[in-house]
């Protein structure tokens, strides 16, 4: 059995608590939280009721729209949650150069980008909303060179990501299977194996294959978004696939993709139950990239 998205919020939360991570205690203080959110209000005079009291006092926002908020009720039935909305959530600045890195095995070297996403905004005090992160026209040519300069990188150090070098189908299969599993967070489809292989056929050797293969993959919205869609089950809502309970998990406690352990859980659909999910999270936490 997998999970939907309102069962991996609750089992985070309930991992919070053990974490030590902050939480807003309380069925009623929940409730006015939410209630103040949504109307723009606040609890006291200039204070927000998730204000940082060390922080320096900030000009009260008034949200205009709310209509990707989902409905919060820290008084509702927890044996029937509202689940999450289905999403495609665009990584940020730092969890590209974070998931780049880790693509490598986190070797000191590569590339990183300072330019990328710069003028995301902040709203309710998150830079991660998803309704709000967009690709506009200029950071795609932003993006394009810096994943042409991972390419380039990649060519250099194909040993570090390919475990054969043969200018063959075979080992170019090899390469796009286990690099687009990492780059995509979830197995690669037939066809695009096999667009991939071609493209990599194309090129005049197996590195630089590597190169036109890696920096097409670091431009593709399979790498730049991760999905929470999941598949529609008997009840209406959404099932999330392992692959993208995995994601969700990794990206929530560490900022980036997930690694061996998880994917290989992934693999094996181990993670559909809240027992599983607690497991693997306070492996991700425990990490010293969390």
């Amino acid at each position: 059995m997998m999970l939907c998205r309102s069962t991996i919020l609750s089992v985070t939360v309930l991992l919070g608590f053990a974490l030590g991570l902050p939480q807003v205690t309380g069925c009623e203080r929940g409730r006015q939280a939410s209630l103040a959110l949504k109307q723009g209000s606040v609890d006291e005079p200039n204070q927000s009721v998730f204000e940082d009291p060390n922080q320096p006092k900030s000009i009260p926002f008034v949200p205009q729209t709310f209509v990707h908020l989902p409905a919060v009720n820290a008084c509702a039935d927890s044996n029937a949650p509202t689940p999450a909305p289905r999403a495609l959530r665009r990584l940020t600045q730092s969890e590209v150069n974070l998931s780049v890195s880790d693509l490598f095995a986190g070797a000191a070297d590569v590339p990183q980008t300072t330019s990328l996403f710069n003028s995301d905004p902040v709203d309710y005090g998150f830079n991660a909303i998803s309704s709000t992160l967009v690709l506009a026209d200029n950071m795609a040519g932003v993006m394009m060179n810096f994943a042409e300069t991972v390419g380039d990188y990649a060519m250099r150090n194909a040993n570090k990501i390919a475990s054969c070098s043969s200018n063959d189908d075979a080992c170019r299969t090899m390469f796009v299977q286990s690099f687009g599993l990492q780059a995509f967070r979830m197995p690669l489809t037939v066809d695009q194996v096999q667009a991939y292989v071609a493209l990599m056929g194309q090129q005049s050797s197996f590195n630089d294959g590597v190169r036109v293969v890696v920096s097409a993959m670091l431009q593709s919205p399979f790498f730049l978004y991760r999905q929470e869609l999941g598949s529609k089950n008997a009840q209406g809502t959404y099932t999330l696939s392992p692959y993208e309970i995995a994601s969700e998990l990794s990206y929530f406690l560490t900022g980036s993709m997930p690694d061996a352990p998880l994917f290989a859980a992934a693999a094996n659909n181990s993670l559909g139950s809240p027992a599983q999910i607690k497991a693997h999270a306070h492996h991700a936490a425990a990490q010293h990239r969390a």
